[in-house]
């Protein structure tokens, strides 16, 4: 009948259909099956393949090796001329040591050397500048003396004076006298002026031992320090003491000039009255006659 034949034949279709989707899905899965295979496959390989050490690895096997080549190294050199070697490494080590201490001393022993030279020559400037004091200071007496000498003791023609040439004598002596004090200011500022040039050149050559020293290398520089601090209070005490003597003196010179000042003037007044004596008996002889 047609309706048999119409449902026959979609069954038939539906059969065809059916084995055409079959075939598909067969098809994809075999391809998916492939491309697992080729994946599972390559992942093998890359876990067959070799790696690279770790860098830690190399780095420790290095390590590893360098001693074993050092030891190696080392037994071979363990001999007699190793000894020798080593020996005359020392004796170079103590040639460089002795060298760098000779420098040492012998910085120091220069710095004593220019110190004792700038002491001299401090020394004679100061023997130089207290000659030319006490000559100033004899002269100053020996002019007093010449001043007062008509009133004290070549007294014949005393008489004759008059009141002016008299109280001449008081403003010369004086004068002197003033005279002598600046020669005293000068004198300690002489004196000042020495020890200021001491200090500044032992300034420099404790500048130079410092160089020298360090470059010497014979002393950290901590003992370097201490040594040019030990040296530098040295300097200060000695200028201490030169100041302290210097203001000691030129007090006692002071002194000695005041109390000089007052004897003049007290020979001075004597005279003076001994002037007026000669003068009354000078006016008298004038008029007898």
């Amino acid at each position: 009948s047609p309706a048999f034949r119409q449902e026959l034949r979609a069954s038939h279709e539906l059969s065809r259909a059916l084995g055409r989707d079959r075939n598909l899905g067969s098809s994809s899965q075999a391809a998916l099956l492939q491309n697992k295979a080729k994946q599972l496959a390559y992942a093998e390989e890359a876990r067959q393949r070799p790696r690279p050490p770790l860098d830690l690895v190399v780095a420790q096997q290095g390590f590893v090796s360098d001693l074993r080549r050092d030891a190696a190294d080392h037994v071979v050199r363990a001999d007699h001329s190793k000894h020798a070697h080593r020996e005359q490494r020392l004796a170079r080590q103590g040639d460089f040591l002795a060298s760098r201490q000779a420098r040492h001393e012998g910085a120091l022993e220069g710095y004593e050397r220019d110190m004792d030279s700038l002491a001299e020559e401090c020394q004679a400037e100061t023997q130089k500048a207290s000659e030319r004091m006490k000559g100033n200071m004899d002269a100053a007496v020996a002019r007093v003396d010449e001043l007062l000498d008509p009133l004290e003791k070549t007294t014949d023609r005393l008489g004759e004076k008059s009141e002016e040439e008299v109280r001449g004598v008081l403003t010369t002596i004086e004068e002197v006298t003033e005279e002598r004090r600046r020669n005293i200011t000068d004198f300690t500022s002489e004196l000042e002026d020495i020890d200021r040039r001491r200090k500044r050149d032992t300034t420099k050559l404790l500048e130079g031992l410092a160089q020298a020293l360090a470059d010497a290398a014979h002393m950290v520089p901590g003992e370097i320090e201490r040594i040019i601090e030990e040296k530098t209070l040295d300097l200060d005490s000695v200028l201490l003491e030169n100041q302290k003597a210097v203001k000691v003196l030129s007090t006692k010179l002071t002194v000695q000039t005041l109390e000089a000042s007052k004897a003049n003037k007290l020979r001075w007044h004597k005279g003076l009255l001994l002037w007026k004596q000669k003068r009354h008996v000078h006016s008298i002889g004038i008029v007898m006659q």
